[in-house]
């Protein structure tokens, strides 16, 4: 799915695009898009061939939780404010290193007069997700010995931990 460029007004085009799941296909297994992605906002001309999107991207997404490996659902409502250059503002970076900036983050590039949209979603999906997501804050997870979730069910494994720097310790107290 495609932003046309070459017909957005001067003052700007008005954006409300619900995109679904099958066309913002998602690499890899972590992430799963349960509903349409919708993204609404104002898209403006920022100069003669930079552009400016600002507005917001809602979309509810499936994830495994990192203590319980169970699947739940995330909502996820994230604010949007992108600058959109064309290739050529990009043609000489490779040539040198230099340190990015934090206004830099914000901005993408655009090819052949279009924004695809898809790769602008799955951008922002990423940097919203969670660095561990967890299903709930209290999850007790797996046990270590056996393997249950401690959500759904009790274990009587031992649960005894003993750091093996300090083993040799435990000899010192035995009688």
């Amino acid at each position: 799915m495609f932003i046309d460029l070459l017909h957005v007004p001067p003052e700007g085009r008005e954006l409300d695009i619900a995109v679904p799941p099958d066309r913002c296909p998602i690499d890899g297994t972590e992430l799963r898009l349960v509903e349409d992605v919708h993204l609404s906002g104002r898209l403006d001309h920022a100069d003669d061939a930079s552009f400016r999107l600002r507005g917001s991207m809602s979309a509810a997404v499936e994830l495994d939780c990192v203590r319980c490996l169970e699947p739940f659902r995330l909502d996820l409502e994230e604010a949007l404010d992108l600058l959109f250059l064309p290739p050529s503002a990009n043609a000489g970076s490779n040539k040198e290193e230099h340190e990015l900036k934090d206004e830099d983050l914000a901005v993408s590039f655009y090819r052949d007069d279009e924004i695809d949209l898809s790769l602008l979603i799955r951008e922002q999906l990423y940097l919203a997700l969670p660095m561990k997501p967890i299903c709930r804050a209290d999850c007790a997870g797996l046990c270590p010995a056996c393997g249950a979730n401690l959500n759904l069910t009790r274990c009587d494994c031992a649960r005894e931990t003993v750091d093996p720097r300090l083993a040799s310790l435990r000899a010192l107290l035995k009688p």
